[in-house]
């Protein structure tokens, strides 16, 4: 190739050369703004945003939020209505302590159709009706919430327990009565019922029975002409008084034995009748109906035997039934002293008598709330 040509080609090279370089050069120096960092950075929130987003959890919080109805659903202190529903102590029947010695005496009136349980306050005040069925021979349970008692109706025919507190009627024992329903008394720790079951005209024994109605069983052992009724328990629980003709005779006579009936011994000898032996509060002295004098009166004895004494001194009238008040103080008695059965109450040396009944119908057998 002659110079002439190399001169004419070498500039378009050299033009060909320039244009590459600078088109290479070019891509450098574009690039560089349009891969600065800066943008990128922009891109940095913009990624965080959706953290915040994310943080949807916290308004996912209501679950618990409304989840905690549990304080609503507290509702069961309103369903506690344990308090609204307590209409026994509403309904209590029992009339406020009060009155002479005080207290509640409980007793058989005819004021409704046939003769029934009542109660009153120890001063003759608030006397409410219980039951009404030939009612007879009330007892306290040793708390005073209960009264055991004797029914002779054909449909309640048997012994029974009310509660004062909810009205509630408890049937304890079926058992057949002869002519008279049973007489009975509840066992000082209220478990037990010391009950008089008459197998016939000439046979009456005594039994024991758990306070639920089971469990019945003889402690005393009829046999002949011999006979026992009225057990009474001793404060402590250890010893029955009852009466018996134990010594063969035609009359019942007070005894003492031990609780389970073993060990009787006789407290007064006497040609008299005996009635209704009921143990002082103190345990020292025995309260009973007898003719001694030839007339029902009420007597004091002590349990050894001694300082029998004539305390309602009325010998023209019946006195019986003693019942002593829980602190020994006064007793309650029935008597016609006025023309009619009504209930009173003495000092227990038979001072200020007190009629506490006084209406056309026949008020007996009291007994005093422990």
């Amino acid at each position: 190739m002659s110079v002439q040509s190399l001169a004419k080609i070498i500039p378009v090279v050299l033009l060909l050369l320039s244009l590459l370089l600078s088109a290479c050069g070019a891509a450098p120096a574009t690039s560089t703004p349009a891969a600065t960092l800066p943008s990128v950075e922009e891109i940095a929130p913009t990624e965080t945003s959706p953290t915040p987003t994310v943080t949807a959890v916290p308004t996912a919080t209501p679950i618990p939020a409304t989840a905690t109805p549990n304080p609503t659903a507290t509702v069961e202190p309103t369903a506690t209505e344990e308090p609204t529903s307590e209409p026994a102590p509403t309904a209590t029947m029992l009339p406020p302590l009060s009155g002479s010695g005080g207290g509640v005496i409980a007793y058989i009136s005819e004021s409704g159709v046939v003769p029934g349980l009542q109660i009153m306050n120890a001063d003759g005040t608030d006397q409410r009706r219980l039951s009404n069925a030939f009612d007879s021979h009330p007892t306290f349970s040793p708390d005073g919430q209960q009264i055991a008692f004797s029914s002779d109706s054909d449909e309640q025919r048997g012994l029974h327990k009310i509660d004062l507190l909810s009205g509630e009627l408890t049937s304890l024992s079926r058992f057949e009565f002869g002519e008279e329903p049973s007489s009975h008394d509840w066992s000082p720790d209220g478990t037990r019922f010391a009950v008089v079951h008459d197998e016939g005209p000439a046979r009456r024994d005594i039994y024991v029975l758990n306070a639920d109605g089971s469990g019945l069983r003889q402690i005393s052992d009829a046999s002949g002409t011999e006979q026992f009724d009225a057990p009474d328990w001793s404060p402590d629980g250890e010893q029955l008084v009852f009466l018996s003709n134990l010594d063969g005779g035609e009359d019942l006579d007070i005894y003492i034995s031990d609780a389970d009936g073993s060990n009787p011994v006789q407290l007064l000898n006497s040609d008299s009748i005996e009635r209704f032996p009921a143990w002082s509060p103190d345990g020292t002295k025995i309260a009973f109906e007898t003719n001694l004098d030839g007339n029902w009166e009420i007597y004091i004895i002590n349990v050894d035997g001694s300082g029998l004494q004539n305390v309602s001194n009325s010998p023209d009238s019946i006195e019986g039934w003693p019942a002593w008040s829980p602190d020994g103080a006064r007793i309650a008695f029935q008597s016609n002293r006025d023309g009619n059965w009504e209930i009173y109450v003495m000092n227990a040396d038979g001072t200020e008598v007190q009629r506490l009944t006084d209406n056309d119908v026949k008020d007996t057998q009291p007994v005093w709330q422990p």
